[in-house]
């Protein structure tokens, strides 16, 4: 039980798998496909940010409702959904674009900006959970609309690793694609 914390808590900390290493090893891999942007909008880190996994002289963006970061990790923070967030930072200039744990309904005001984001990044960096038909949907529709090529697709198994999951916890999707387009 979660007695004592709020709502949007107990939301938040339903997704803890997220941060164990076999999860953010995803980060690493977009980071590599990223390293030489030097802007970087992330959506949907969570308590994760692929500045993490690069090195000095990158500027990211990180932009997520239930955003939680460390203190030591390198982002400017913004705890907000991707519609509400100020893209002039990105106005005119070259920059990529990650998200990772993609899961956005593809009729909300957040996916229309994400597919602007998608088509007008350098790089990009999707990467969802197979079994969540809703997330595969939204990345193929992104993937179509970009009018960029496929660089890299990775199909990822992180079955057999041990999570501590809440009770009330949300279960994991172990079978994940990462998909970098140009």
């Amino acid at each position: 039980m979660w007695y004592g914390h709020s709502k949007a808590e107990r939301e938040v900390n339903r997704w803890e798998y997220l941060s164990t290493p076999s999860f953010k090893s995803r980060y690493v891999l977009a980071a590599h496909y990223l390293r030489h942007c030097k802007r970087i909008i992330e959506v949907g880190g969570y308590k994760n940010c692929v500045s993490e996994f690069l090195s000095e002289g990158c500027e990211v963006f990180a932009v997520d409702p239930y955003l939680d970061l460390p203190e030591s990790i390198s982002a400017r923070r913004f705890t907000i959904p991707i519609s509400k967030f100020d893209l002039s930072c990105v106005s005119g200039q070259s920059f990529g674009l990650a998200c990772l744990g993609f899961d956005i309904g593809v009729e909300s005001v957040d996916f229309f900006r994400i597919s602007d984001l998608t088509q007008r990044a350098d790089v990009v960096v999707l990467e969802c959970a197979d079994e969540h038909l809703p997330s595969v949907l939204g990345v193929e529709i992104l993937m179509r609309e970009s009018g960029k090529k496929v660089e890299l697709t990775v199909g990822m198994n992180l079955t057999g690793n041990k999570l501590d999951i809440p009770a009330d916890g949300y279960p994991p999707f172990f079978k994940r694609t990462l998909i970098v387009l140009r």
